[in-house]
């Protein structure tokens, strides 16, 4: 299984080298390789990372063992990963975001993509080149909305979720969580993981 960490940094954080630096070093903490666990960073979205601090994410990242990538919003930050970093393993793209096809349909066939979405998805590439990653894009969302995708134990999944519950029940071959360092009391916020939390799972 390969579990995707989505770092949710907050505007005043995004461009935090400590912050970032902390978010993998308690993550390496609580990891008792398990699983594969990759780090993923929003470019081009409101709560970008800027150019330095990806760079720093990933080379720090990967001096802890650890693969990088992002989800990217932008053809200028898919231009920016494929210009400057040549063993990128994969890149996420949303659906549910603008000019999402576009972005899609830019991405080289060599580059393994992975398409977070509602919907099953059709797209003019060779299959092995890409998986889709089944979400929710409300949240916090319900388990009962997944479950109305009538997925299997081989599904990937994009979690939108409270609680590890698609976790069990699937054990899907990829699963995607927000993670962040500490709880905030905002409601929205229910279903980013903390340490703490994905300690009971790594």
């Amino acid at each position: 299984m390969k579990i995707i960490l989505d770092f949710h940094l907050t505007e005043q954080l995004e461009q935090s080298d400590y912050y970032i630096k902390k978010m993998f070093d308690e993550l390496k903490s609580i990891d008792n390789k398990k699983y594969e666990i990759i780090a993923s960073f929003n470019l081009g979205s409101i709560f970008q990372l800027k150019k330095h601090a990806f760079e720093f994410a990933y080379n720090y990242g990967q001096s802890l063992g650890y693969k990088v990538t992002s989800c990217i919003y932008t053809i200028e930050s898919l231009k920016y990963l494929l210009t400057n970093f040549t063993n990128i393993d994969f890149i996420m793209v949303k659906t549910n975001i603008k000019n999402a096809d576009g972005l899609i349909k830019s991405i080289p066939e060599n580059i393994n993509l992975f398409i977070i979405s509602d919907v099953p998805p059709y797209y003019e590439r060779k299959k092995n080149t890409y998986k889709h990653l089944w979400t929710v894009f409300k949240s916090p969302a319900y388990f009962d909305s997944y479950i109305n995708f009538r997925l299997d134990n081989k599904c990937c999944i994009y979690d939108n979720t409270e609680g590890f519950a698609l976790f069990y029940r699937f054990q899907p071959e990829i699963i995607c969580f927000k993670y962040q360092l500490d709880k905030t009391y905002n409601k929205n916020e229910v279903h980013i993981k903390t340490p703490s939390q994905l300690k009971k799972i790594l």
